[in-house]
């Protein structure tokens, strides 16, 4: 009975073990993907020129920074939170 309940704990650690880096793969693959509009934020000039131009502002990220439309929306609705 002890052998059974010692394998069943060694098996849950393995599964956990695999979930955990299941997550932090995904962590990596979200924040490389994350990073250039996370830079953006961090950039107080670039915050600047985004709250003064408001109706240039996709024309602007998309030529200064390669930031699409979609990205955009998102890091606008960051801008206003602020």
């Amino acid at each position: 009975m002890f052998q059974i309940n010692e394998n069943k704990n060694k098996i849950k650690k393995l599964v956990l073990q695999q979930k955990r880096e299941k997550v932090i793969e995904k962590l990596n693959y979200l924040q490389e993907a994350s990073k250039q509009i996370v830079d953006l934020f961090q950039d107080e000039e670039v915050l600047n020129k985004l709250r003064q131009e408001k109706q240039h502002n996709i024309k602007f990220l998309k030529d200064q920074y390669n930031v699409g439309f979609y990205l955009f929306i998102f890091f606008l609705s960051q801008v206003k939170a602020l």
